[in-house]
């Protein structure tokens, strides 16, 4: 009888570290109250597979008092642009169009990391799992350039595009609507920024192209 209780207790045990264990797996991507996260990583297949999701809605570019003679490295300056961001090869292109339909690339060194920030922007909040504020930032270098952008040269001239949007603790390419992408160097000093998109199934089966509106080039790997 004492036997058989014990291995009653021992099964209860089993069974009840096995449940926090599963608990445990299952919330890796919870988040906590107080969460603020910097970290990073090795730009791999698998962010590269997120990134594949994603399109560029809008683009505006970034002004202030001083616009427009503080934008350096695009000549001429409009007011309305379309972009363009694909991977190509080993390298990024970014290629703007503006209105009057003139338009320039950028090809930039493809990212070997990338920066994830998260941070609870609430703490106070009795939320149990609450919404974290998130970017995404990549950096590099501009290798060449062309067109309206033809003046930025490629000496010590530096990329950075961030990804923004709110979500929990894991990367997921659905949590970010907004994007930030700027140039600077001593012959450059410019930034865009607008709205992302989800590509649809059907856009998702085919490459995109230098006039096309997603951030890369293919679909994920299968």
């Amino acid at each position: 009888m004492k036997f058989h209780s014990i291995f009653t207790l021992a099964i209860a045990a089993l069974l009840l570290n096995t449940l926090f264990v599963s608990e445990a797996f299952g919330c890796a991507c919870c988040a906590e109250r107080g969460d603020y996260i910097e970290s990073t990583s090795p730009f791999d297949s698998f962010i590269r597979d997120e990134l594949s999701y994603l399109r560029t809605e809008t683009a505006d570019l970034f002004s202030d008092a001083g616009y427009p003679d503080n934008i350096i490295g695009i000549s001429p300056v409009d007011d309305k642009y379309s972009i363009n961001a694909f991977l190509q090869g080993g390298n990024w292109n970014f290629t703007v169009k503006d209105g009057s339909a003139r338009t320039g690339t950028l090809r930039l060194t493809s990212p070997k990391k990338y920066v994830s920030f998260m941070v609870d922007q609430n703490p106070a909040s009795e939320a149990i799992e609450p919404t974290l504020y998130k970017e995404l930032r990549i950096e590099g270098s501009v290798l060449s350039s062309n067109g309206v952008f033809s003046t930025v040269g490629k000496k010590g001239v530096k990329y950075k595009l961030v990804l923004q949007g709110k979500g929990n603790r894991c990367l997921s390419a659905n949590d970010f609507k907004t994007y930030i992408f700027r140039v600077s160097g001593s012959k450059a000093d410019f930034t865009y920024f607008g709205k992302l998109g989800m590509k649809d199934a059907e856009a998702m089966q085919q490459p995109i192209d230098s006039a096309g509106t997603g951030i890369v080039s293919r679909p994920p790997a299968t």
